[in-house]
């Protein structure tokens, strides 16, 4: 959960004034003069536009694993990086150490812009099936995404996202964008997905 100050506090209230007023569509009227039940009404409706637009936020922004990033992410501990070898982990995983302050997203590319020999490495190549030189990325999707990282300790997993399949996926599994609730401003924020 988010820790607030008086002056956290009314420096949200102030962008959330002029989110109401300026950015909404049409503009409405000031937070504090919303009944309580008007209140309920657009926290319901607001949930739906964070997860939507977080979602939105880390599909769009997601970095394409065949070519090199063009920025960097500083990793914020030292752990284990867990990169599977195919499409939802079905064929294992190899497992990388990175310290803080690494560049994840240049260990990432490196890793998958490897060759490899598609006689041996298991599962399906999404790219090529037959005749040329492979990659490990060929092996994730058509055209797999990195949309972001989830820590949990030193465990690090990367949130994929296959814009071909509309898919995404972490590890074994998919994964989804939650919304959490503060009850001291009484808005809606995503839910941070990471535990250090």
């Amino acid at each position: 959960m988010r820790k607030w100050t008086a002056a956290s506090i009314a420096e949200f209230e102030k962008e959330r004034q002029h989110y109401l007023t300026q950015v909404e569509q049409p503009p409405l009227p000031p937070w504090e003069s919303f009944a309580e039940h008007e209140k309920v009404k657009y926290l319901a409706s607001q949930r739906e536009k964070v997860i939507a637009d977080e979602f939105s936020r880390l599909t769009v922004g997601g970095w394409a694993l065949g070519k090199r990033p063009r920025l960097s992410y500083r990793v914020p501990i030292s752990g284990l990086l867990h990169l599977p070898r195919g499409m939802n982990g079905k064929e294992g995983f190899d497992k990388v150490r990175f310290k803080k302050g690494d560049d994840l997203n240049d260990i990432v590319y490196n890793h998958y812009d490897q060759r490899v020999d598609p006689d041996t490495w298991p599962g399906t190549n999404y790219v090529a099936s037959e005749g040329i030189i492979a990659k490990r990325s060929e092996y994730l999707g058509p055209n797999p995404h990195v949309a972001s990282y989830r820590f949990t300790f030193e465990k690090c997993e990367i949130e994929w996202w296959e814009p071909y399949l509309e898919k995404p996926w972490i590890g074994e599994t998919y994964w989804l964008v939650e919304s959490e609730f503060d009850e001291t401003v009484r808005w809606w924020f995503p839910m941070n997905r990471s535990v250090y």
